[in-house]
């Protein structure tokens, strides 16, 4: 069997709206071939391409996927896990935030960066410590504590730590297991 009957395969079997990654089909020829294949079957209108290397089944009535969705497609295509950046934390606690209007920032775990466009949004992944991640997923006092250990410590006060700080009795009891993981700056704050 040929490579584009692989990838003619491959594609039938998704449901339509289903994104799948240039990776996924690697095993099925080289680079080059899977490329011309993938192109034929975006002009066949078989397959949308949403982002570089990031493409979905149907055509241009099935519904388009969030920017999100399909940025956490890339990611994962690599190994790597999303995870809402320190900027978006900021804006969310009303803190100072310089992120801009045509850019979405995650952090990622692992150790690369990498940047890639969806339309005419810039996407930006950006490693970071797994113990922030550990941060988010927790919620509450963990996003906030994320939130200003991105921020730093040249920009953040007392006044920035009040903005945060409405926490129920339960998330007291968060909040002390968290300070472990944020810089002792930050946890200077708390503990005084």
């Amino acid at each position: 069997m040929s490579t584009s009957s692989f990838v003619r395969r491959f594609i039938n079997q998704l449901q339509d709206g289903q994104m799948f990654t240039t990776r996924d089909l690697l095993c099925f020829g080289s680079r080059t071939a899977i490329d011309q294949c993938l192109r034929h079957q975006i002009k066949q209108g078989n397959i949308e391409r949403m982002a570089r290397g990031v493409f979905m089944r149907g055509d241009e009535t099935t519904p388009r996927p969030s920017d999100i969705e399909i940025a956490r497609v890339k990611a994962a295509a690599f190994g790597k896990e999303l995870s809402i950046h320190g900027e978006a934390l900021a804006a969310q606690f009303k803190l100072p935030s310089s992120q801009k209007v045509d850019t979405i920032t995650f952090w990622v775990n692992g150790n690369s960066a990498s940047e890639f466009k969806i339309d005419n949004t810039r996407v930006i992944l950006k490693p970071v410590r797994a113990r922030m991640i550990q941060l988010i997923k927790q919620g509450g006092p963990g996003l906030s504590l994320a939130a200003l250990a991105h921020l730093g410590k040249k920009k953040v006060t007392r006044s920035e730590i009040m903005m945060t700080a409405s926490f129920s009795n339960h998330e007291r009891e968060k909040l002390r297991e968290s300070l472990k993981a944020v810089p002792q700056w930050l946890s200077k704050f708390y503990l005084n």
